[in-house]
């Protein structure tokens, strides 16, 4: 049985001590179907973990484990909006009410082939679609769905689309160069928002270095600086 990469603090709790490169990688060495880290429901193995290894690209599992990506699968089921397929996924916020949110993420798997990210700010009242490509789609999906969602599960007064702003494409939101970082930009992107700040870098900041902190997070069980009461993403 593997054991936890990190040793026991006083109380009990892992204590998140930084991982070295030999360390991380010896993590990989195993058998592909070996269980490194469980979260929730949500389990990833050394064959998923490997997808984290420079120019590789990040599998489902992987985003998953920090960011579930599935909702927008599930709400496009059949090439189709349908709200029943997510209309449960509110349980697992506290006091299942999105609306008292201040930011809520949501992964986007485009095509299947392309990892993005959406933004809502209920506090500005403004939808974002960090990527620069044409994600029309899934920004009025969104705002159809709080409507939805709010009708569904509260006595709230709907949103109105004159009072959002639903926006594509900020000009400084930073733009992937390569074909197999998309992954991982959504994960940096994620990390920055959590702390208040909007993404501010370049692909020349993203390195081996990047995907090591994700491994890391992985292997010690948490997701940085999630604070539910704040921002939430879908599990």
């Amino acid at each position: 049985m593997l054991k936890s990469p990190l040793p026991p603090s006083s109380n009990g709790a892992s204590t998140p001590n930084k991982l070295t490169k030999k360390e991380l990688y010896s993590f990989l060495s195993g058998p592909e179907d070996e269980i490194l880290s469980t979260i929730g429901q949500n389990s990833i193995n050394i064959k998923s973990l490997n997808t984290l290894r420079p120019k590789a690209w990040l599998n489902d599992e992987v985003m998953t484990h920090n960011y579930n990506s599935f909702f927008f699968n599930k709400l496009f089921q059949n090439n189709s909006y349908n709200y029943t397929n997510v209309m449960n996924f509110s349980r697992h916020i506290i006091g299942q009410n999105i609306i008292s949110l201040e930011k809520l993420l949501i992964p986007v798997h485009e095509n299947n082939n392309h990892w993005t990210l959406i933004l809502v700010n209920f506090k500005h009242k403004n939808i974002q679609y960090l990527d620069c490509d044409n994600g029309t789609k899934y920004i009025q999906a969104t705002f159809r769905f709080l409507q939805d969602e709010n009708q569904n599960h509260h006595d709230h007064n709907l949103p109105q689309l004159h009072e959002w702003t639903l926006t594509k494409c900020r000009g400084e939101t930073p733009k992937q160069s390569n074909n197999y970082d998309c992954g991982v930009f959504v994960c940096v992107f994620a990390e920055s928002i959590m702390r208040n700040a909007f993404p501010s870098f370049t692909q020349n900041d993203i390195n081996d270095s990047t995907r090591q902190w994700i491994m890391e997070a992985i292997l010690q069980k948490r997701i940085p600086n999630t604070d539910w009461r704040y921002c939430n993403t879908f599990s």
